[in-house]
């Protein structure tokens, strides 16, 4: 069969980079000390913003389910899909990695020893990071202790790996796998219980089965962005309700100790598997709404801020932790400190996160695309 380009859908790009700097944001407040900003929506709604990673995983499943849903289940080439996943994903990645060590004493004052070790190196150069921490006597830090958002690679990387396996059964049994996908979340969530003082159910609780129902939920997306077209206003209606769903959904997870926050969150089986389906429902919605409705995430900035967002995800939690360490940024908790931080990160993350792309991402995926025509041509000589 022949290589075909991923479809594009242009409002996914506007999505991602909303996600990115969601991402930024609550890490910004975390590492200026968890301010209050007044206790109200804003301060919740930044406290819980890392379930803008359930966004990240969700637009995964869609953007990789897509093209199985127009060829009506079929997944295609395996050779040129690890391709395009391996040059998307693992440049940028080691990239990131190899200056974060060269940067240590930069980024933090802990001894390099400690957490940078031969299982840790490996563990991370295999996408691993995540769960060689289940493993008896691996004390790695994700991230090596100075990146930590690396652990959802592993989560990205074991879905790259299952989804041609997957691919053909979910477009013919969609509501049965979703299904599936919701229990064994929700099963497992009620049965880990309190994360407090457990590490290992805390490792468990961010593990790929308990995520199953976020590359679930982009994949139904997909399957029905293909299947169904509704009237354009009733897919707007459903884009706005979805959307302050999850916005409600995030501000009431909220609060003012991060720790206690996170926890809480992923221990909750009834926001993360409601969660992941607001958000899919809000990309479905905003991709079939009117021109009009999708022009602020499909503009030129927008697009351009979804290609730069791998980059911005991989490098703003160093760029943070040098602001602090080596800049002496404040950390005290207040107002100043959080948008001081804020108005650091932001331009640095950008910056970098274009470079990134231009430099990195943008050449490793010509490149993917290159090497896939010539094998066409010479398939064909």
């Amino acid at each position: 069969m022949k290589e075909q380009p991923a479809p594009q859908v242009a409002v996914l790009d506007g999505f991602r980079g909303v996600a990115a700097i969601a991402i930024l944001l609550y890490h910004c407040w975390l590492l200026s000390g968890e301010p209050s900003l007044g206790g109200g929506p804003m301060r919740d709604v930044l406290s819980a913003g890392f379930l803008a990673v359930t966004l990240f995983f969700v637009l995964s499943g869609f953007v990789l389910f897509l093209p199985v849903a127009r060829r009506s289940g079929v997944f295609g080439p395996v050779r040129p899909y690890a391709r395009r996943r391996l040059a998307r994903v693992v440049p940028a990645y080691y990239a990131v990695l190899v200056v974060c060590l060269l940067a240590w004493p930069l980024l933090t004052t802990a001894d390099m020893s400690g957490r940078v070790t031969t299982e840790s190196l490996l563990a991370h150069a295999l996408f691993a990071q995540q769960e060689a921490r289940l493993l008896p006597g691996y004390d790695g830090a994700l991230g090596f202790g100075v990146d930590p958002v690396v652990w959802t690679l592993s989560l990205e990387a074991l879905f790259y790996l299952v989804l041609p396996l997957v691919a053909g059964p979910f477009w013919r049994w969609p509501g049965q796998a979703v299904a599936l996908a919701v229990g064994v979340g929700i099963g497992g969530r009620i049965a880990l219980g309190d994360v407090a003082g457990a590490p290992a159910q805390s490792v468990l609780l961010s593990s790929f089965a308990l995520h199953l129902a976020d590359f679930a939920a982009g994949m139904a997306a997909a399957l029905l962005y293909v299947r169904w077209r509704p009237p354009p206003r009733l897919a707007a209606a459903i884009a706005a309700a979805c959307a302050m769903s999850a916005l409600a959904g995030v501000a009431l997870a909220g609060g003012a100790d991060a720790g206690d926050v996170r926890d809480a969150v992923r221990g909750n089986w009834l926001l993360m598997a409601l969660l992941p389906f607001a958000f899919g429902g809000a990309v479905l919605g905003l991709a079939l709404a009117p021109a009009a409705l999708r022009r602020p995430l499909e503009a030129a900035p927008a697009r351009w801020l979804g290609s730069v967002s791998y980059g911005v995800f991989l490098a703003h939690y160093p760029l943070l932790l040098l602001a602090r360490t080596t800049f002496e940024f404040e950390h005290d908790g207040s107002r100043g400190a959080f948008l001081a931080l804020t108005a650091f990160a932001l331009p640095a993350s950008l910056a970098v996160g274009w470079l990134s792309w231009v430099a990195i991402e943008r050449p490793a995926r010509r490149w993917a695309r290159g090497r896939g025509a010539h094998r066409e041509r010479m398939a064909a000589a």
